[in-house]
């Protein structure tokens, strides 16, 4: 495969010419990179900086090929809970696709003020009863922690909530971003500045401090902690990170379910439907089975 090229976008970001053939190719808004039909080329495309929006400065490798994929997504379907519908054990992959999804990795450090409440078991005796019961205690207390890698989206397509559900990525492997790095793969510029995202790492980084703060909690039971924290010394890196997508098809009348794959671990991750019809005959079976012992017992045939 010929290297990447650098190709400046026209004016209206609509249409690029290749760099090897000349080949006038279409352009979606924040494709990165588009292979020529004709030669085979991968094209970077380079368009004028965007306020606020830095270069990517890593990226993770893929290393899922599309056939492990492909056998991934369908063990996947068969390791869905019962309601979901029949066809589901046997789906049927439509529009795979591999894409660089941009996103911002933060670290730093926090100073977490957090408060909880942390209870001790003990046993009552009255007579020959014994009642076990919690004596609880207000606890709190101050740390200051180094943040564990805080990954949010800066994708168009791809949003936040989803890109959580196939996390994490091991970013042991990253590499330094150039365009020879990402030759040959769909990518997608970013869509959002890191102010964008604030709200999106505010709510990550109070999951993550909670998570931390609550293995520390003393007790033998805990409640979940409430944390309050400043950050310092944070930094925050554009990468780009290995996404599959696909829409996968259950049944020719229903529509297709979207499905994000990890393309470094494997992770598998979609919005299943519900089978109402399951559901509904699950919920007639249990009433059927309390009206049985209901009846039984009426006529003597369950004891106390």
């Amino acid at each position: 495969m010929p290297p990447p090229s650098a190709a400046p976008v026209d004016a209206d970001h609509a249409r690029l010419q290749c760099q090897q053939c000349g080949a006038a190719l279409q352009l979606r808004r924040f494709d990165k990179t588009v292979a020529c039909p004709y030669c085979a080329s991968t094209n970077v495309v380079k368009r004028p900086p965007r306020p606020g929006i830095p270069t990517p400065a890593f990226v993770v490798g893929f290393a899922r090929p599309e056939s492990e994929v492909r056998a991934l997504v369908a063990r996947w379907g068969q390791r869905l809970p019962w309601y979901t519908p029949r066809g589901f054990n046997r789906l049927q992959v439509e529009l795979l696709k591999p894409v660089y999804v941009p996103a911002y990795l933060f670290v730093g450090e926090a100073d977490v003020s957090w408060r909880a409440r942390s209870g001790y078991r003990y046993t009552e005796r009255s007579g020959k009863k014994t009642r076990t019961r919690t004596e609880w205690h207000d606890v709190h207390g101050q740390a200051r922690l180094r943040l564990f890698n805080v990954l949010v989206s800066a994708s168009h397509q791809v949003k936040n909530d989803e890109l959580e559900r196939i996390e994490p990525y091991d970013y042991g492997r990253l590499a330094r971003y150039s365009d020879a790095a990402i030759a040959g793969w769909p990518a997608e510029e970013a869509a959002r500045t890191p102010q964008a995202v604030d709200a999106e790492l505010t709510k990550e980084i109070d999951a993550q401090l909670a998570q931390r703060i609550g293995a520390l909690v003393p007790g033998e039971e805990t409640t979940k902690p409430k944390v309050s924290w400043t950050l310092r010394d944070e930094h925050v890196d554009l990468l780009l990170v290995p996404v599959w997508t696909m829409l996968v098809r259950y049944s020719p009348t229903r529509p297709r379910v979207r499905v994000l794959v990890n393309g470094q671990t494997g992770r598998v991750w979609g919005k299943a439907p519900v089978s109402w019809v399951k559901v509904t005959l699950a919920v007639l079976a249990a009433v059927a089975l309390v009206v049985a012992w209901v009846l039984l017992r009426k006529h003597g045939a369950v004891h106390r």
